[in-house]
């Protein structure tokens, strides 16, 4: 059970410990968070996917303790990398402050030894939560929308294995969810098998795909992303495009890339031995 006591009292506007369970959209794509302490000003909340430092969210929570759902906007001023028990999380400075936000600390402050959300439902949302987002620093799974994805993770290397039907949706939540790894362990060598993969994609999907890699890439490469960071992409047709539009967009935008038909070329191109064995990821993780 949470307790509503200030905390960091250095702070000009104190804030409060919290639990809520909580949505946030980065680049049009919704993630899962919880907020561990919230404010008029800013909060901080817990996530497997943490967005790069400086970019814009909108946070979206719904409480018992209010009527409406409340919509806070602001920008990251600082994030955290995952240990190998707890999920990443990063700080947010709200852009303003809403009646609807004075309402909920109000309410928080009003109750200094028990949160008033904590029903038995939201607290069973809030232990799925940190369960389904725990990071073993080796492996996760998760089914996005139309493709599961299996991700395993070595020293500089990171190996995605994805199945399923394409959608440009969940395709840009994958991207994003590499490049979110990457940041955290360091990777220098991305291979993604998409030989499971079913589905068309349209010329314009092919574009529109890679120009939000290239931008995707650009934003994270401040955090920490290598400017070296190689990915290898393998791939059948129809999902691979024989005139490799995708790859020559986003090479024109900075990005090394390979897209292939054949692993073994992948992983010669990625500098891994002739004998390396890509680990497994249809096993569990």
């Amino acid at each position: 059970m949470s307790q509503a006591c200030p905390i960091e009292k250095r702070r000009a506007v104190l804030r409060y410990d919290t639990d809520f369970v909580c949505q946030f959209t980065f680049e049009g794509l919704a993630q899962d968070a919880c907020i561990e302490n919230l404010s008029l000003d800013g909060a901080f909340l817990r996530s497997r996917f943490l967005p790069p430092a400086g970019c814009r969210i909108l946070i979206t929570l719904k409480t018992p303790l209010l009527k409406n759902a409340l919509a806070m906007e602001g920008y990251i001023v600082r994030t955290e990398c995952a240990s190998t028990e707890e999920v990443g999380g990063f700080a947010v400075k709200f852009s303003h402050t809403s009646l609807d936000l004075i309402e909920l600390v109000k309410n928080l402050i009003s109750q200094p030894f028990r949160v008033p959300s904590q029903s038995a439902n939201h607290e069973k949302q809030t232990l799925i939560f940190r369960r389904n987002h725990r990071f073993s620093g080796k492996a996760r799974a998760r089914d996005s929308i139309g493709i599961a994805v299996t991700m395993n993770i070595e020293p500089g290397f990171l190996h995605a294995c994805l199945t399923g039907e394409f959608s440009l949706k969940s395709a840009k939540e994958i991207m994003l969810e590499i490049l979110n790894l990457e940041v955290q362990n360091n990777i220098e060598k991305v291979l993604v098998d998409a030989l499971g993969v079913t589905g068309t994609l349209s010329m314009m999907d092919r574009f529109l795909l890679a120009c939000f890699g290239a931008d995707a890439v650009r934003r994270f490469r401040g955090p920490g992303v290598p400017r070296s960071t190689k990915v290898a992409i393998v791939a059948k047709p129809p999902i691979l495009d024989p005139s490799r539009l995708a790859e020559t967009v986003a090479r024109n935008r900075g990005i090394i890339i390979k897209v292939t038909e054949d692993s073994e070329e992948a992983l010669e191109w990625l500098g891994l031995a002739k004998d390396f064995a890509a680990p497994d990821c249809t096993a569990d993780s």
